[in-house]
C-alpha cells in the first residue's frame, strides 16, 4: 500500500508531499519526501491529487501546486497561480524506494 500526504516537520526543515508504504495497512514506513513545498503557517502549499497509478514503465501521480485558500493572508500574486502537474517516477525507482521503505532503510537521498 502507498499513502500520499503532505507533511511538515519544522525541526528538520522538511515540508512537502511525501509517500509512506505499508505491507499490512497498520504499520507504515517513515515518510519519504517526494516534492518539497513552501509552507504557510502549519500547512504546505502543494497537495497530492488524483491518485497514484502505473502507466507503462512509470508510476504517475498528480500534485496541485499553490492550492487556493491555504493562506488567505497571502495574495494570489504572492503565492502564484494554482496548477495541477503530472509527475512520472520510473517504476524501477519507485519499486526500489518502496522496498527500502518497507525494510526501514529509506531516506531522502534513496
Amino acid at each position: 500500500m502507498t499513502l500520499r500526504f503532505t507533511h511538515r516537520q519544522p525541526r528538520a526543515s522538511l515540508a512537502g508531499v511525501c509517500l509512506a508504504f505499508s505491507a499490512d495497512g497498520v504499520r507504515w514506513s517513515q515518510p519519504f519526501p517526494l516534492i518539497p513545498s513552501a509552507t504557510y503557517g502549519p500547512r504546505t502549499g502543494d497537495h497530492p491529487a488524483a491518485g497514484l497509478f502505473r502507466d507503462g514503465d512509470a508510476v504517475v501521480l498528480y500534485i496541485q501546486h499553490n492550492v487556493p485558500g491555504i493562506n488567505a493572508a497571502d495574495s494570489r500574486s504572492k503565492i502564484g497561480r494554482s496548477t495541477l502537474r503530472r509527475y512520472a517516477v520510473p517504476f524501477a525507482d519507485f519499486a526500489a524506494i518502496s522496498s527500502a521503505a518497507l525494510a526501514g532503510n529509506v531516506t531522502a537521498s534513496t
